[in-house]
């Protein structure tokens, strides 16, 4: 799945996943403290560029390929 995982995504979810997912980093916004965040079910890790600028955070998800995938995008 994590080949085509990004593709499908926005197929069915009609392509709000993405809005989706920046409504609730907006929701999310910043924090003066020092908070610890966890991404369950990270997918391809559309998340992390926010998240490691404002928090400190992990990210866990049950395919190591789609972990694998996540930190590719990353480099």
């Amino acid at each position: 799945m994590s080949g085509s995982y990004e593709r499908m995504n926005y197929i069915t979810s009609f392509g709000f996943s993405i809005r989706w997912r920046k409504q609730f980093l907006n929701k999310l916004g910043k924090s003066e403290q020092k908070l610890n965040i966890i991404d369950l079910l990270s997918g391809l890790g559309e998340n992390w560029a926010y998240l490691n600028q404002n928090f400190t955070f992990s990210a866990l998800d049950f395919s190591e390929e789609m972990i694998s995938q996540s930190k590719k995008k990353r480099e």
